[in-house]
Order: structure tokens, then C-alpha cells, then sequence
């Protein structure tokens, strides 16, 4: 289900479901979700109204919620109805902003707009806007540092992977940074192609760099002592 989440979305969801047990919630509920995000995710405290902090936000969660014995962190936690529509709304608006992953700050936005949730009551209160949020969001989340694994690579940069294979292979080379150099360029229409040749980069510079020397001549070599 979470495969499509960073690596902090997955912490948010690890911390909720710890908050759910602490509180002695079977469900997971969308205040413990809150709670989550702002903990794995402390630079959205921004989008809140000012000097609040994560542990304001909890002190008002527990001002709203009825004490209950604590829940074992070995157990398996359902998330509630209102928490999975929140999580719907977080992967909308990924796909909405053309984001190939879900991150902290769409599942603040799939908060807010789950209606009248406890989570978007708090929302309202401190004054998140959706848009503010939304803005802050593009072009890619930028509260949020995404790894290098978890991006996808793009159809230009695949093909420049490719054609530097092939110019390695060419050359009985390892494939190396260099050979990226001699595959970009026959990448059409590549805006690194475009730089590359702005600056006076061709391929054919790159390929005689790669092509090593011919061993020197031997002057022994031939010679007769006949």
C-alpha cells in the first residue's frame, strides 16, 4: 500500500500508528496521522498558525481525546475510515501535481481537505490553507528531501544511459561518467545535449580522450645486426 510513499511518508505513518497505541486507539485516527507527519516532518510546522509546534498540536489532540488504556505496539493497528480517505486524497494530490511519489506534504493536504475530520478541524483552526500548502508543494515537495533511489529515472536519461552502454562497449571499457558524456549527446532534443554543445563539448573530443594512445614505438624494433 505505502510503496509509493518517501521515506518520511513511511515514518508518518510509523509514528501514527505508535500515537494510535500510546492513546489506546484501535483505529488509527487522523489526528494520530497529524501528529505523524509533523513529527517525521517538522519544517511543515511552518504552514501553522504562529508559535505553534508539534507539541502544541498534540497538547490540543489530548485535550479533545478520551483517555484509554494503552494499546500494545506489537498489534496491528487498522487505519480508520476518515485516515484511509485522507491517504486517498494525499495520492490525489501527488497525481494532481504530477509527482511520481506521495510525501509528507500531500498527506498534510489530503488532511485538510477530508472534510470534518478532527485532523481538519485543527487544520482550519491554525489556519493551513490548502493552496499555501499546494504552492509549497511545487515543483516536488520541497519541506522534503527526497533519496536517489526512490526517483525514477526520466525516457532521456535512460536513453543516455543506454547509448553510453553502447559507446563503452564499443571502446571494451568499463561504463564510466565520460562514456555518459558521449551518450547524452545523441540524445535528441536534450537540454543537456543543448548545454553540452553551448559549450563546446562534442562527442567526437570526448571519444578521442577515451581511445588510448598507441603504446610508443619501438627503435630497437627492426632494426638488423646482420
Amino acid at each position: 500500500m505505502f510503496e509509493r510513499y518517501t521515506e518520511k511518508a513511511r515514518g508518518a505513518i510509523f509514528f501514527a500508528r505508535y500515537d494510535a497505541s500510546q492513546y489506546g486507539s484501535r483505529p488509527i485516527e487522523t489526528e494520530h496521522l497529524l501528529l505523524g507527519v509533523l513529527r517525521e516532518n517538522w519544517e511543515l510546522c511552518r504552514y501553522l498558525g504562529s508559535g505553534s509546534t508539534v507539541e502544541s498540536i498534540r497538547r490540543r489532540i489530548e485535550a479533545g481525546t478520551t483517555p484509554r488504556q494503552k494499546v500494545s505496539t506489537a498489534e496491528d493497528l487498522p487505519l480508520s475510515e476518515e485516515c484511509k480517505r485522507a491517504l486517498a486524497l494525499g495520492a490525489e494530490e501527488a497525481e494532481r501535481l504530477n509527482h511520481s511519489l506521495i510525501a509528507t506534504d500531500h498527506l498534510l493536504v489530503g488532511l485538510s481537505r477530508e472534510g470534518k475530520c478532527f485532523a481538519a478541524k485543527i487544520l482550519t483552526e491554525e489556519g493551513v490553507g490548502i493552496q499555501r500548502v499546494r504552492e509549497g508543494a511545487m515543483p516536488a515537495p520541497l519541506s522534503e528531501k527526497i533519496s536517489g533511489a526512490e526517483l525514477p529515472f526520466g525516457e532521456d536519461c535512460k536513453s543516455a544511459f543506454n547509448f553510453s552502454a553502447e559507446e563503452a562497449a564499443q571502446l571494451r571499457q568499463r561504463p564510466g561518467p565520460a562514456h555518459l558524456l558521449l551518450g547524452i549527446p545523441q540524445v535528441d532534443d536534450c537540454g543537456a545535449a543543448k548545454i553540452l554543445r553551448d559549450c563546446g563539448v562534442t562527442a567526437a573530443g570526448i571519444r578521442a580522450r577515451l581511445i588510448p594512445p598507441p603504446p610508443p614505438s619501438d627503435p630497437e624494433q627492426g632494426r638488423s645486426y646482420v
